[in-house]
């Protein structure tokens, strides 16, 4: 009797719970990862043929950049990366989990950390990031890595990746909607920062650290160099390789590649009107001075001009040959409410 009486309930109890699931109610993490997005089920999308007007030209105005000689010296430095990367000792997923974790430690905890008291302050707007990258996770290279995201409280419109699998997330970047308009563009940021990561660029300068011989561990290292390390370690070549890493996720994942190139285009603009209104104007003459100020200017920038980065994008979606009638998701309402379209479709 008693086996009967456990029994029906374990079915009724079964039953309940498929019910509340299915209605939405209840979501499991394991579902909430599962990417069972039909893009035919939804209305904020755009096609790749709403964009074959303009293609990638090498001679528009917009994408001719003045040729320096530093570019030839960033060139052959990322040339001797890459070759290095192959042939270097890699940390070994442990050792980068521990490396990741001491990182996050260092910054979130240490009294001369600019981050103290800043991180994951917002579980609303971390919940929605956690569900976004559940997309792109399957998309890995390197997929025994875990992914950790942060929320930092910090105006100024930045992202940024440190090893074994943190991302950092500005409140001004996530907040900022002259800057991220819709969902599309943030989940380009996102492939962004996780592509540093699944190509190793995070970790290069610890493993060269390593090779070199010099101890110390992030718990001890001065803080600005930690930052050094953390948030500007890449050359623009690195970055260019991060931004083709995005747009290939993004294809793959049915979000807009396109508005990946906007994202950009627009910083641009903001870019110039703020220039605009302070006066201060990269020097453009040729005479001696002037070129030499923008070698160096090249040598210090760690990220491509805006300009430059969106031309590139561009370049790289038609790399991609994609059929004209090919949908993608743009999702601005899902920015709007933090609702990521693995959670609703609009």
């Amino acid at each position: 009797m008693k086996k009967t009486v456990f029994f029906i309930f374990f079915v009724a109890l079964t039953a309940l719970i498929f019910y509340f699931v299915s209605q939405g109610t209840i979501k499991f993490p394991h579902i909430m990862q599962q990417n069972t997005f039909d893009i035919e089920e939804a209305s904020d999308v755009e096609s790749a043929e709403s964009y074959q007007s303009y293609q990638y030209d090498p001679n528009d105005p917009y994408c001719i950049r003045e040729e320096l000689q530093t570019e030839i010296l960033q060139n052959q430095a990322y040339n001797f990366f890459a070759n290095s990367r192959e042939n270097r000792e890699t940390l070994s997923p442990a050792q980068e989990r521990d490396l990741g974790a001491s990182v996050h430690q260092a910054l979130s905890e240490r009294p001369d950390s600019e981050f103290l008291g800043k991180i994951d302050n917002h579980p609303e707007e971390l919940s929605y990031l956690n569900s976004l990258i559940q997309t792109l996770l399957p998309l890995l290279d390197r997929p025994d890595v875990t992914y950790t995201i942060h929320i930092v409280d910090d105006e100024v419109a930045n992202a940024f990746a440190v090893p074994g699998g943190h991302l950092y997330v500005n409140t001004g970047l996530l907040r900022d909607r002259e800057r991220i308009q819709n969902e599309a563009q943030l989940m380009g940021i996102l492939a962004h920062e996780i592509g540093h990561n699944d190509l190793r660029h995070t970790t290069a300068a610890f493993e060269t650290i390593r090779e070199l011989g010099i101890d110390g561990t992030p718990s001890e290292m001065p803080i600005l160099a930690l930052m050094r390390l953390t948030r500007a370690p890449y050359s623009s070549t690195l970055e260019d390789e991060a931004d083709r890493y995005a747009v290939d996720r993004l294809i793959r994942s049915e979000y807009s590649p396109y508005q990946f190139e906007l994202l950009w285009r627009n910083w641009d603009e903001i870019s110039q009107r703020n220039t605009a209104r302070t006066g201060q104007e990269n020097p453009v003459g040729n005479n001696p001075v002037d070129r030499f100020l923008r070698e160096l200017e090249n040598v210090l920038q760690t990220h491509n001009p805006h300009s430059q980065r969106a031309c590139n994008i561009r370049e790289e979606i038609q790399g991609h040959n994609l059929e004209s009638d090919q949908m993608f998701y743009v999702g601005q309402l899902n920015l709007e409410r933090f609702i990521s379209r693995n959670e609703e479709v609009f």
